[in-house]
């Protein structure tokens, strides 16, 4: 198996926020959108498929996450920081696997989502974005998962698109 540095998890991550994101938008432009808009009924089978996908994606993210979790050198405060994103990803995948089983139970009624059904897609897309910004402090504050961070000072300091750069050019 291919080595990915640390693991799996921020590749396998990106799944799920993709595909939870797809639906809850193609979702709401069903609901909004009168019955005779012809492709209504293909914007509900997207947005049913990609929850459906969602949801076996996030298991492997869960896994990989929970790798993560165990494996990855980290501090007490980048500790912190991982249980709360933890947490979150387990709320959300628990929200996620409700909301799944609500919408397999609406499609063998042969009945249309509710906005009702939309606010529990917004919610538990609210939550997946709440793991997503924990997940990034992980990565972008802490640097946990990082191998080396580049410097800052000598060579190459003060290329073209770094503040300091930009100030040097802005006081000839």
């Amino acid at each position: 198996m291919i080595n990915i540095i640390p693991n799996y998890h921020p590749i396998l991550v990106h799944f799920p926020i993709a595909l939870i994101t797809v639906s809850v938008v193609t979702l709401f432009l069903c609901l909004i959108m009168r019955d005779t808009f012809k492709w209504k009924n293909e914007l509900l089978v997207v947005s049913r498929w990609t929850l459906w996908i969602a949801i076996f994606s996030s298991i492997f993210t869960l896994i990989a996450g929970f790798d993560a979790y165990y494996s990855v050198a980290h501090d007490n405060p980048s500790h912190e920081i991982m249980t709360i994103h933890k947490n979150w990803g387990i709320t959300t995948a628990v929200l996620l696997f409700l909301v799944m089983i609500w919408s397999i139970s609406l499609y063998i009624k042969k009945k249309k989502p509710s906005w009702l059904f939309g606010v529990g897609m917004l919610i538990v897309f609210t939550s997946v974005m709440a793991t997503g910004w924990f997940g990034g402090e992980i990565v972008y504050r802490y640097g946990v998962g990082v191998m080396s961070l580049p410097s800052t000072n000598g060579e190459g300091k003060g290329h073209e698109h770094s503040p300091e750069a930009n100030h040097e050019e802005s006081s000839k």
